[in-house]
C-alpha cells in the first residue's frame, strides 16, 4: 500500500511534470538530468530516496 503512495509523491515534484512535457516533443531529450536507459533504473532509486527524506 505504501508503494503507490511513495510513487505518487515522487510524481508530484517537478521531476515528473517536465518529463511528460518534454517526452511529447522529444522522448530522448525528456530525461536531461538522467539518461534514457538508466532512467528506468534510476526512477525507483530516487523514489525511495525522496520518500526517506
Amino acid at each position: 500500500m505504501p508503494a503507490p503512495t511513495s510513487r505518487s509523491m515522487s510524481t508530484t515534484p517537478p521531476r515528473d511534470l517536465p518529463s511528460p512535457n518534454t517526452s511529447l516533443p522529444t522522448p530522448v531529450a525528456s530525461p536531461p538530468h538522467l539518461p534514457p536507459l538508466p532512467r528506468r533504473s534510476s526512477y525507483p532509486a530516487p523514489s525511495k530516496l525522496v520518500f526517506n527524506f
